[in-house]
């Protein structure tokens, strides 16, 4: 089963759920949400590779944290 983590530059913190599969998963949104949640910003840099998996989930993320008025900038790591 894929293991999606997520690390915070500025605390440090690492997140990490067991999620049963990589892309738009309702159960993994709910975690990258959680989690975010749980750090208590209203604006955040989200950044991923370039894996269309992974990119179609940050959007999913994404648009769930805009009902929680947390504004999320994407980004993606270089090649």
């Amino acid at each position: 089963m894929p293991i999606l983590v997520m690390h915070d530059r500025q605390s440090g913190k690492v997140n990490s759920n067991v999620v049963p599969a990589k892309g738009v998963n309702p159960y993994a949104v709910l975690k990258c949400v959680q989690n975010i949640k749980l750090l208590g910003y209203h604006r955040i840099v989200l950044k991923c590779d370039q894996e269309p998996a992974i990119i179609a989930l940050r959007e999913a993320v994404k648009a769930a944290l805009a009902d929680e008025k947390i504004e999320v900038i994407p980004e993606e790591s270089p090649v």
